[in-house]
């Protein structure tokens, strides 16, 4: 079960040690070397004479699952070679897509490499056009019919991630002041939490399960030359496709919400999900749980930030953008379902 002593630490390695890694495993001269802000694992943007890379060293806890890694790799390959563009790993010196490598004596870190995309993160965009929006949802749209044919023994019923929509009574016994800094915001996650359990489990035993990215927001979506890159494959899935749609909407929310500017952020979650059921429709009986499923995702997204932000003050990109979350989930909140819904429908 989820716990503060589960939550995945960042791996504690350094530029200069990344450096070594590169050439060790990978064959790599590096040039220049930065390191990309992270949840839990270490990710360093590399340029060398052959070209520019990302490459991701992944937190102890989720090296020690090498099938749930082997199980993200061949997903992303799937997807490349159906037309959908994502970031595939590139293989080590010795033909391997994952490298091992002791870091700070907890264990073993999975260290894979990947190809520089030389684009923009959605979160980094000025500003959401219907196009744009329209476009990400076809995007993920198609993403989701491909996964419902992808299967693989490591993503199954038993695998049990606390981001996993379906998994957040894990978050519950932190729905604390301690944490989220006061009673009014305790009493406003349990609220959300309180209707999402009473509404959404005994609906979901209707619906299909499939593996899902689980992560789809402006922080794993590059744009590039009117292209969608995907990236970070790290929460994937077996679960509900309710949830994809309602992670990848809560996210096109909270980051319009913090730009401030254009369209109204709910209506540009909207127009993304019009996009979607042009490709890959939900049906009648998921989109009644979308909401909830939504007010889910921002409730688990400041609990986990706060707990992590609790154990590790330093880290505070874990709360950069869900600390808005405290002002636009009283918003959503005003909204009721049902018209929340019709929206939606039409």
């Amino acid at each position: 079960m989820f716990n503060l002593c589960s939550i995945p630490e960042r791996p504690d390695i350094s530029q200069q040690r990344a450096i070594c890694l590169a050439k060790r495993h990978f064959g790599l001269d590096v040039r220049q070397i930065k390191e990309f802000l992270g949840y839990d694992d270490k990710n360093f943007y590399l340029e060398s004479s052959s070209g520019e890379y990302v490459m991701k060293i992944t937190n102890t806890e989720g090296s020690a699952d090498k099938g749930i890694l082997d199980a993200q790799n061949k997903a992303m390959l799937l997807l490349k070679s159906r037309g959908v563009i994502c970031n595939v790993p590139l293989e080590s010196l010795i033909k391997e897509y994952i490298s091992y490598e002791q870091s700070d004596g907890k264990g073993p870190n999975a260290i894979r490499l990947f190809d520089f995309i030389n684009g923009t993160l959605m979160n980094k965009m000025p500003s959401f056009t219907t196009e744009l929006l329209i476009k990400l949802g076809k995007y993920v749209g198609k993403l989701d019919n491909i996964l419902k044919e992808y299967t693989h023994p490591s993503l199954n019923e038993e695998k049990k991630e606390m981001w996993d929509l379906q998994n957040i009574c894990m978050i519950e016994k932190y729905i604390d002041a301690k944490y989220l800094g006061s009673k009014d915001r305790e009493k406003l996650i349990f609220s959300v939490y309180r209707n999402y359990m009473s509404i959404v489990p005994a609906s979901l035993r209707n619906l299909k399960k499939q593996v899902i990215h689980n992560d789809i927001s402006s922080r794993n979506v590059i744009v590039c030359k009117d292209q969608f890159v995907i990236i970070d494959f790290g929460d994937m899935s077996y679960s509900y496709r309710i949830f994809e749609v309602a992670i990848f909407m809560a996210d096109i929310i909270l980051c319009q919400f913090i730009r401030g500017n254009g369209i109204n952020h709910f209506d540009c979650a909207t127009i993304a999900l019009k996009g979607y059921q042009s490709v890959f429709p939900l049906t009648k009986s998921e989109l009644d749980l979308l909401y909830w499923c939504i007010g889910a995702r921002f409730a688990q997204l400041v609990v986990i930030g706060s707990v992590k932000l609790f154990m590790d003050p330093k880290n505070t990109y874990v709360m950069d953008d869900e600390v808005h979350i405290w002002d636009l989930l009283p918003q959503h909140l005003a909204i009721s379902d049902t018209e929340m819904l019709q929206k939606w429908l039409h």
